[in-house]
């Protein structure tokens, strides 16, 4: 694999754990105990009282998924995103809509920043799509 698909790969892995943790941070407190929308789980003890209420990865509500955990023990077991969105019928492009436009946005932070230069945040972008879905089928 060339240096600049490594970096990209890791990238991206560090953009959809990142968004995950940021998100769940600030939304979580925006959320009611009352408000049952797709994106909330409601974390019950075991008396089923409501315990907390957590915020869920639009990665894993695309998959269908119920957890990282869940997620992440498929991967390691060699299945591609592309196999666990088969398996639970998902959406498989609603995936790479969700990576590519996570990814995009943080190049676009990146370039806002200075940390790369308009020439670099151009050549990332233009190869953002073929990794991201050559990632999501395990071609890599």
């Amino acid at each position: 694999m060339s240096p600049r698909r490594m970096f990209m790969v890791g990238t991206m892995a560090f953009t959809i754990a990142l968004s995950a943790a940021l998100w769940n941070n600030e939304n979580i407190n925006t959320l009611s105990s009352t408000d049952q929308t797709d994106s909330v789980t409601n974390q019950r003890d075991e008396n089923g009282q409501a315990d907390h209420i957590v915020a869920k990865d639009p990665l894993l509500q695309i998959l269908g998924l119920s957890s990282d955990e869940e997620m992440y023990s498929a991967l390691s077991n060699g299945q591609t995103l592309a196999d666990i969105a088969s398996d639970h019928e998902a959406d498989i492009e609603q995936v790479i809509k969700l990576q590519t436009s996570q990814m995009t946005e943080q190049l676009d932070q990146r370039l806002a920043s200075g940390s790369i230069t308009a020439e670099v945040y151009e050549a990332q972008k233009a190869e953002l799509a073929s990794v991201i879905t050559g990632s999501v089928y395990g071609q890599l």
